[in-house]
């Protein structure tokens, strides 16, 4: 089994979508802060884009042992979250104008025009990231900052090895 934790409207071919809402494509509704509604050691891979930040930063490290005690010994990990720094940079290097668009949106999440726990609630630097998911239980095979058409974000592929 595959999952696509806080998938809200990314589907992707065989992963099951869990996400706080029913987007139409969500297959199990649940609050990903909570722990997962699934038994231990029987997930394969946990794919999780842009969903860390709109999740309290003390609830993060909790949630990422949940994944450990779901995930097979191996299992997989992949992570994409704004990475904070380079948001923060491109906020300040911005005109005015272009400062309160989507580079603040990178920052503090779009909030009130988007469906969903759009607010940011945390963020991520690649120390930060890097050392919670070791002290989740996870070996990192890739972490790398990846430009992408707005804002700069973390990339991180991991796998467990052993049970926390």
């Amino acid at each position: 089994m595959k999952l696509n934790v806080g998938g809200g409207f990314q589907k992707m071919d065989g992963y099951m979508n869990v996400d706080i809402h029913q987007t139409g494509i969500t297959d199990i509704v649940h609050d990903i802060e909570k722990k997962l509604p699934f038994e231990n050691e029987t997930v394969d891979e946990i794919y999780s884009s842009h969903s860390l930040e709109h999740c309290s930063m003390n609830a993060v490290p909790e949630m990422l042992k949940d994944w450990n005690r779901v995930l097979r010994l191996d299992g997989r990990i992949h992570i994409i979250v704004p990475e904070l720094e380079g948001c923060m940079r491109n906020f300040l290097n911005a005109s005015e104008e272009e400062r309160w668009g989507y580079r603040i949106e990178y920052i503090f999440g779009g909030q009130d025009h988007q469906v969903g726990q759009q607010s940011h609630k945390t963020g991520f630097t690649k120390a930060r990231l890097q050392k919670l998911v070791e002290n989740a239980g996870f070996q990192i095979d890739t972490l790398s900052i990846v430009a992408n058409s707005c804002n700069d974000c973390l990339h991180l592929t991991g796998h467990k090895i052993k049970n926390i």
